[in-house]
């Protein structure tokens, strides 16, 4: 019996041998498995690591680019002169290793810069609206020197800086009717005595306003007559949409960089959706109840009826041909009861001379402007505007009795215009600055 044990024994011995040799391999394989699973893990979350430390540094690149570009738009016209149409390359001008190009031109009234670049493989595009600081924030109203007294009646309102003739500013109970505006609130003004001339817009302004109303000097760029709805924004080039007959823009939508011309009148309708458009055509009609935001540039007449309502900065501008006499079919420019123009007004004469005594702008009672006027002609003003007006002279009709250097009824109040406000572009412009961030 003792050798069957021994073999028993032995056979034990190895089994348990075995059994010892393959739980330590299977430790070792497990300790190397987990080792392994750690490294890919380690590795995995410093790669992760490292993929959020450059995405968050691409990111700060791109702020910090998009940053620099802004501020760069915040001082571009009063520190690098760029020609009128043209554009002009800037080597790595915000140390980003990026070039940068700028263009300088008009959209309508507006001095538009735009910038265009590359950061971190990705196009950039900026550009904004501006306006001259004004030279005379203070002022409500400047009538050229003519000699003449200028009267305050009815209801009429004035403040701020006055620049009028020497014979300065009285009170009159034109019609009958007593001045609300008392001599010692006239003694409150800053009276100061006028120029024989308004100032002067711009020269390439003026210039660039008559190139967009005659239609012979449209230059031969592609357009389009298309019918539907047009969203373009202002890092694309100009989209212009002629019409070659009457046209009634109602339930249609035009949004950004776009010109809409045409040698027949225009009528925009309240369900048009209009937004920082150039529409120019030799008559333009704003329908009862509209609200939107766009230039409207006639070289006959704008008319735009009551309750409209004109977000800034939109603008209302005739400006005559030299090819057309002035005439007396009634204003150039009316702006109707409870309406409301925040911007810019603006009439240009063909021959100043042959100015005849009616209004070339009419303001009804209830309407106002926020903003400036700027009139080669005359204003009747019945209603307010509240920043400042530049004109020729002030007349009222009155019981079918004309008067002239009268302002009956209406306000000129330039302490309630936004501190924010800018000018349009004169003649010897100083300094710029935004008016408005487009897209």
């Amino acid at each position: 019996m003792q050798k069957p044990i021994h073999k028993i024994s032995i056979f034990r011995q190895s089994l348990t041998g075995q059994v010892h040799y393959k739980t330590r391999a299977s430790i070792l394989q497990y300790v190397l498995t987990i080792g392994l699973l750690s490294i890919i893990l380690l590795s995995g979350f410093v790669g992760w690591i490292y993929y959020v430390v450059q995405i968050k540094k691409i990111q700060k690149t791109e702020i910090e680019g998009q940053k620099m570009v802004q501020e760069l738009m915040l001082f571009l016209p009063n520190e690098i002169e760029i020609p009128l149409g043209e554009k002009q390359m800037l080597s790595d001008s915000i140390g980003l290793g990026t070039a940068l190009e700028i263009e300088h031109r008009f959209h309508g009234i507006f001095n538009w810069y735009g910038i265009n670049g590359i950061v971190n493989k990705k196009a950039y595009h900026k550009s904004a609206f501006y306006g001259d600081v004004s030279p005379n924030p203070s002022m409500s109203l400047m009538i050229p020197n003519n000699g003449r007294t200028l009267y305050l009646a009815g209801r009429a309102e004035l403040s701020g800086t006055v620049y009028t003739s020497g014979g300065g500013i009285r009170s009159s109970a034109m019609g009958g009717t007593n001045s609300s505006f008392s001599s010692k609130q006239i003694g409150q003004l800053n009276i100061k005595k006028s120029e024989a001339k308004l100032p002067q817009i711009a020269a390439d302004l003026k210039q660039h306003l008559h190139n967009l109303i005659d239609d012979r000097l449209w230059s031969p760029q592609e357009f389009t007559q298309e019918q539907g709805s047009v969203v373009h924004s202002f890092s694309k080039p100009l989209k212009i949409i002629e019409f070659n007959e009457f046209k009634s823009l109602a339930a249609i939508q035009y949004i950004g960089n776009v010109w809409i011309r045409s040698t027949f009148p225009i009528e925009i309708q309240a369900s048009a959706v209009l937004k920082d458009v150039l529409i120019t055509a030799p008559k333009i009609t704003i329908e009862e109840g509209f609200t939107g935001q766009f230039q409207a540039i006639a070289s006959k007449s704008i008319h735009v009826e009551k309750n409209c309502f004109l977000q800034y900065p939109s603008v209302l501008w005739v400006k005559e041909l030299d090819s057309i006499s002035s005439t007396s079919e009634g204003p150039k420019i009316f702006i109707g009861s409870d309406s409301n123009v925040l911007g810019y007004v603006g009439y240009e004469q063909n021959n100043p001379s042959e100015n005849p005594p009616a209004p070339d702008l009419y303001i009804e009672d209830r309407a106002q402007v926020y903003g400036q006027v700027y009139v080669m002609g005359n204003t009747e003003l019945k209603g307010a505007i509240q920043g400042s007006l530049y004109s020729e002279d002030i007349v009222a009709f009155h019981q079918g009795i004309l008067y002239k250097n009268h302002l009956f009824n209406g306000k000129i109040l330039i302490d309630q215009r936004v501190s924010e406000f800018v000018d349009f572009r004169w003649e010897n412009s100083r300094k710029q600055k935004i008016m408005q961030w487009l897209y």
